[in-house]
């Protein structure tokens, strides 16, 4: 890798991962699962190795944890997903200055920590640390219901899992993820008229890190890049009128 003045940085390796179905004949049934990661700068030490000095092939072993001490007989592990399947999203028309909701459905949702919504470029906040849904039911109003966070009886806002955050994804259940909508006009003061809508399970924005919702109905399954119509509030006029009401505005 490199660091913002172009030199090396010598404390990380950036690695292509390859495909995963080069894995598949022994984990054809599985929707998620992990291997097992070494590194090599010569390709002959590896780190970290098992007791015959090769590189873990299986992820079955504990993960190595340097800054917990766990350094050896340990393994690296990547996990593998099937491709999640955008296919609606609801509703279809929302403030482009954020603060609402969408429920997003498809299929092979899975509840990850670095779970988000993406509309557009603009990426909302990781579900949170310690899981995508209440980790505590007795902090959330509706029980088991998830949720990005909830009121106290002193009207103090609560996390429902620990560092989420208004704008963080919620996630419900494999064919359904709830996400809070998120201010998109642009630094210039541009406000786009639509806009993708999308979910990245691993935090990042590679070509294939991020599920669009897509036509399904077409053969390609083209992504639809007016998945969601933003309108925005820019006045309002009379901003006064009676106490009788009636006025209109």
């Amino acid at each position: 890798s490199k660091l913002a003045d172009g030199s090396c940085d010598r404390t990380r390796i950036s690695c292509a991962v390859p495909n995963g179905n080069n894995f598949k004949d022994i984990n054809s049934f599985l929707t998620v699962f992990e291997v097992s990661v070494s590194v090599s700068i010569n390709n002959q030490q590896f780190y970290p190795m098992d007791v015959n000095g090769k590189p873990y092939d299986s992820a079955n072993v504990q993960s190595c944890s340097p800054r917990q001490g766990i350094i050896n007989n340990c393994a690296f592990r990547f996990m593998y997903y099937v491709m999640p399947l955008v296919t609606g999203v609801y509703p279809r028309a929302v403030s482009g200055d954020g603060g609402g909701r969408i429920t997003v459905s498809g299929s092979n949702f899975i509840n990850l920590n670095h779970l988000t919504c993406v509309f557009g470029s603009v990426f909302g906040s990781p579900a949170c640390s310690t899981g995508a849904t209440c980790y505590d039911s007795s902090h959330c109003s509706s029980g088991s219901l998830p949720c990005a966070s909830t009121t106290d009886a002193s009207g103090r806002k609560v996390p429902c899992c620990q560092d989420s955050s208004e704008t963080s994804a919620i996630f419900v259940s494999t064919t359904k993820i709830i996400c809070p909508t998120l201010n998109l006009r642009r630094f210039d003061g541009y406000r786009p008229s639509t806009t993708r809508v999308g979910l990245s399970f691993n935090g990042q924005n590679g070509t294939n890190d991020i599920s669009f919702l897509v036509n399904i109905s077409d053969v390609q399954q083209r992504i639809i890049d007016n998945a969601l119509v933003l309108y925005w509030t820019l006045s309002l006029q009379p901003n006064l009128g009676p106490v009788t009401g009636s006025t209109v505005v």
